[in-house]
């Protein structure tokens, strides 16, 4: 049987039920791909291939771990054109470079951002392997690199809902450069995974995301969506980085149970959504969806 060149699972035909109604309706249907699954195909991937880690700029998890047997890994932060142009793609890479990649760069798919740079490193690889978490992007670049630079009527499959690539799919762009998508890694702590497609859609960032800034003076709560909540007593900064979100600014005292404590700077991260700067140190109490997690981080930006 030959595989779907859509998603990659095995098919009789060209695409399979679920990619046919995808790419001629824009009929979305469950994926029926676990965790499990995903891993057990990348788990496959040899040690000493080229690996390009794709991480979407605004959704960067927690660590790395699971990547450190690659090594021949290229990182490659995607969605630059989301983050405002001020913020120095140095800065960026320095961040990573910190954590052990050796290879990073900064490309937006969207706005051709790049792109060249990638291409030069993929020409130097037999064998290229995208993976990284749902949503990062891959298959959208893999589509820009055949667009831009090769001759081949191959396309990928996209869309916000996740896991839209199933299996390995391979991509000969010459005799001697196969460009390989591989299902996107599923983290059930990123709210994506618990949201219906109609809100996956609000969440799609189109534009720069033009930070929002409270600068908080006394009590104030700091409510997101509608779901998500922040309280500051202390004086503070705080600088939201969130994908679509509606805010509403409360001067008032609430009862959150939940808190973080921060000793100096810091980012507040929470996967899927995006994060909020800290400016000073001090306590941000909050709530947000059990479905939801919440970390920190160095400052990225």
């Amino acid at each position: 049987m030959s595989k779907c060149v859509g998603c990659g699972v095995g098919s009789a035909k060209k695409y399979c039920y679920r990619c046919f109604r995808l790419k001629h309706y824009g009929q979305i249907l469950a994926a029926d791909v676990t965790k499990e699954e995903v891993l057990k195909t990348l788990a496959k991937i040899n040690n000493d291939e080229h690996v390009l880690l794709l991480v979407d700029i605004m959704d960067i998890p927690k660590d790395f771990k699971m990547f450190e047997r690659f090594n021949n890994i290229t990182l490659v932060l995607t969605k630059r054109d989301q983050l405002p142009s001020k913020i120095d793609d140095q800065k960026l890479m320095t961040y990573f470079k910190q954590q052990g990649f050796k290879r990073t760069m900064v490309v937006s798919a969207q706005k051709n951002y790049n792109m060249d740079v990638l291409y030069k490193e993929i020409q130097k690889h037999r064998r290229n392997y995208f993976i990284g978490f749902v949503n990062a992007g891959k298959s959208t670049l893999i589509n820009k690199l055949l667009y831009n630079y090769f001759y081949t009527d191959g396309k990928l499959l996209t869309s916000v809902t996740p896991s839209t690539t199933r299996a390995l799919v391979t991509i000969d762009a010459t005799q001697n450069l196969q460009l390989i998508d591989t299902p996107g890694i599923i983290d059930e702590k990123n709210i994506i995974h618990h949201l219906a497609h109609d809100e996956l859609k609000k969440l799609k960032q189109e534009k720069v995301i033009n930070p929002v800034i409270y600068q908080i003076k006394k009590d104030q709560t700091i409510i997101v969506n509608n779901q998500f909540s922040f309280f500051v007593r202390q004086p503070n900064v705080l600088v939201f980085y969130f994908k679509n979100a509606h805010f509403h600014r409360h001067y008032q005292t609430v009862d959150l149970k939940q808190k973080i404590t921060i000793s100096e700077k810091k980012e507040i991260v929470i996967p899927g959504l995006g994060f909020i700067s800290v400016q000073k140190a001090g306590e941000i109490f909050y709530d947000i969806p059990t479905y939801a997690t919440i970390f920190t981080r160095k400052p990225l930006i």
